[in-house]
């Protein structure tokens, strides 16, 4: 049985729908009831339930653990996908601290809360899988998006230090961390823009939309996934790249450095 947030759309529906398909029982999480309602009648309901949840309130997240334990008996994997953007310049003169608050509660507390209710439960029954959506943005940084970047930043590194501490304890329990580059989702609508705007941000958001991939491509992913058990999960190889070249960048500094100071 999985539990997920956000599951009411985008990729944690489309994760719902694959996990579903695959025979698994899911718990669908969403702080839109609306949205969540229709989601869990698109699905078979003796493999689907919902239940409304506020990741950025750990109670709320409790809860949607008790209820997954009530309806089904056990619960095998959890999916912390919730998740909303925080665009806006960090070197503006306006930035929007209300906004990144709220991205912060949602994308990074939200990951903890997932694991603080759910992972003592994994440990005390033997096995577990926990994903954590992150970002590309959570690996290499896009300028002009605001808390979005650092608190996917931040769930990578938290992610790796959990996956550290279950591995030295010889913990059953393993860990991802989902870092997909443009998704087709509501969080990346189609340009409205024209090819001729002379904007950096609008660039960037033609180039991800054109390379962007489906959400069932990541389902997919996540679904091979549950038997492999990887840390990392991509979905463009050539964000790799791009963590080369953040890599190679460091390293002429550092060694820049060195030089100064041997010189």
């Amino acid at each position: 049985m999985a539990g997920i947030t956000g599951a009411a759309g985008g990729i944690g529906w489309a994760v719902a729908e694959r996990f579903v398909g695959a025979g698994l029982r899911v718990v669908l999480g969403d702080n839109d009831e609306v949205r969540l309602a229709q989601a869990v009648t698109r699905l078979p309901a003796e493999r689907a339930h919902g239940v409304p949840v506020d990741v950025t309130d750990p109670s709320s997240v409790e809860r949607l653990r008790d209820e997954a334990l009530r309806v089904f008996g056990s619960v095998e994997v959890l999916f912390n996908n919730a998740g909303i953007g925080g665009g806006g310049a960090i070197s503006s003169d306006a930035v929007d601290l209300e906004r990144w608050h709220q991205v912060f509660a949602v994308d990074t507390f939200g990951v903890v809360h997932g694991i603080r209710a759910f992972l003592p439960y994994f440990q005390a029954h033997g096995r577990g899988h926990i994903f954590n959506m992150a970002s590309r943005q959570g690996l290499v940084t896009t300028p002009g998006l605001g808390a979005y970047c650092p608190s996917k930043f931040a769930t990578v590194a938290l992610t790796e230090m959990l996956h550290d501490e279950l591995a030295r304890s010889g913990s059953p329990v393993s860990v991802s961390v989902v870092c997909p580059g443009g998704v087709r989702t509501a969080m990346l609508p189609p340009p409205t823009d024209t090819p001729e705007t002379d904007d950096e941000i609008a660039r960037v958001q033609r180039e991800r939309y054109a390379h962007a991939v489906a959400p069932e491509f990541v389902a997919d992913l996540l679904l091979e996934a549950l038997a492999t058990k990887p840390l990392y999960v991509l979905t463009h190889p050539e964000t790799i790249e791009w963590m080369r070249d953040r890599v190679d960048r460091i390293a002429a500094d550092v060694n820049a450095s060195t030089l100064i100071r041997s010189g």
